[in-house]
């Protein structure tokens, strides 16, 4: 858990609303910061709440369990794919 990470992001991204630490293998830490960032920037003045982070106890894959606005449901599908796909990579130590 890094609570500096955390503060950072959130000072960059004021439509972005932790609930509690993201917390994840430091591996993993840029495609999810990447994931936050970007669902902001397509939420325009719209907020992104991130209820939590799970993390599976045999890979550290975090899952990310996020609240997107209403209008942006159809549009998160492809990004949801790509982050996932990367996350894979990261966990098997490839190279992207």
């Amino acid at each position: 858990m890094n609570l500096a990470l955390d503060t950072a992001i959130t000072q960059r991204l004021p439509n972005l609303m932790l609930y509690e630490p993201i917390g994840v293998d430091e591996r993993y830490q840029f495609i999810v910061h990447r994931l936050l960032r970007t669902l902001c920037v397509m939420a325009k003045d719209d907020v992104i709440e991130v209820q939590c982070v799970l993390t599976c106890p045999i890979t550290n894959i975090p899952t990310v369990y996020v609240d997107v606005p209403i209008g942006m449901l159809n549009q998160v599908d492809t990004l949801f794919d790509e982050i996932q796909r990367l996350l894979l990579v990261a966990s098997s130590n490839q190279r992207l």
